[in-house]
């Protein structure tokens, strides 16, 4: 073989590679992190059934000395409400060259040893999240859009969903929608919005407002201070009367965010919002039929490849009592021309 006049030292020989790999990063899902967890429901099951109970009657109240008979029974009165499970899965594959070439990285040094099958079941298990993050919020629709075939938190019949009173005056907003902005309020306005919806949630005396779910784009706005000279927030107001107003604190959610919300304002325009909610299993609960599981089958020796499925089976939200939840709109916007 005829020798070339290359040099012998190759320009990859001197580049370095940082360990660290940057990956895109991603919103956080909150689904779990506020809805309470039933697991009652077997995992062979392919529905679930919720029972509730109402009592009837009353207690009479007589003067002393009159005996009518007209003594009134307590008893109940019941039903039942089914709901469907959805099994959520991700199939990843990793071939033998996929395993080797993590080797050789890991042999000679350069940059980071990627543990190929761990980020691949990571990232699957995180596909599963975000579908199980959307269905308790969102619900599911048939493919062609046209059908419910499962609600969500946001949209659950009974579920109290309307827009926020129009009282902000910054800005000079022109219309309705302007003025129901949390970027068009002042601080003072701001507080009312959020203690109406309180005073609205609670005015019943059966449910507390016990967390806030709220918008990046909305909880960015409550950082604004209440004037050029005081330091003080509307957040700072809010959290320093937190065991009082919301004990649960404010959790952020791109799912509030007018650009996924969705509900419609004017034209083609998208409205974000706020939620208050009582989130105890008396009010709502994330059901579970099987936890999320992972299963392996071993190396192909032949094909050169091994598979792994991550799955599970839920059913979603289920609103038990659709008066301890509170949707309010109109906060944020996204124009769309």
């Amino acid at each position: 073989m005829p020798l070339t006049k290359k040099a012998f030292w190759r320009p990859e020989d001197t580049e370095f590679v940082f360990r660290k790999i940057l990956e895109v990063r991603k919103n956080e899902l909150v689904a779990r992190e506020i809805l309470p967890l039933n697991t009652e429901t077997p995992a062979f099951s392919h529905s679930y059934t919720v029972e509730y109970l109402e009592e009837t009657g009353s207690a009479r109240v007589t003067e002393s000395g009159n005996n009518a008979d007209d003594l009134t029974f307590v008893g109940e009165q019941g039903g039942a409400v089914t709901g469907k499970l959805f099994n959520i899965d991700a199939g990843l594959k990793v071939t033998q060259d996929d395993l080797d070439s993590a080797a050789a990285r890991r042999e000679m040094g350069k940059g980071n040893s990627y543990p190929v099958s761990e980020k691949r079941l990571n990232g699957a298990r995180r596909f599963i999240s975000e579908q199980e993050n959307k269905i308790c919020f969102h619900g599911m629709k048939s493919k062609d859009e046209k059908k419910i075939v499962k609600h969500g938190l946001f949209n659950w019949p009974g579920v109290s969903v309307t827009p926020v009173a129009p009282i902000g005056t910054l800005n000079s907003p022109g219309n309705d929608e302007e003025k129901r902005l949390l970027s068009n309020m002042t601080p003072i306005q701001k507080l009312t919005t959020f203690l109406t919806a309180k005073k609205d949630l609670e005015k019943s005396g059966k449910y507390k407002a016990k967390i806030c779910l709220i918008s990046d784009e909305d909880f960015l706005e409550l950082l604004m201070p209440f004037s050029e000279s005081e330091t003080i927030t509307t957040l700072d107001w809010l959290m320093s009367k937190k065991d009082i107003l919301f004990p649960g604190g404010f959790v952020r959610t791109q799912d509030l965010n007018p650009g996924v919300l969705k509900k419609k304002g004017n034209g083609n325009n998208l409205l974000g919002g706020f939620v208050l909610m009582e989130n105890t299993a008396d009010v709502v609960e994330l059901i579970e039929a099987r936890e999320l599981d992972v299963v392996t089958e071993p190396m192909k020796e032949i094909e050169g490849y091994m598979r792994m499925k991550a799955f599970e089976k839920i059913g979603g939200v289920h609103v038990n009592r659709p008066e301890g939840i509170l949707v309010r709109t109109g906060t944020s916007r996204l124009v769309v021309a």
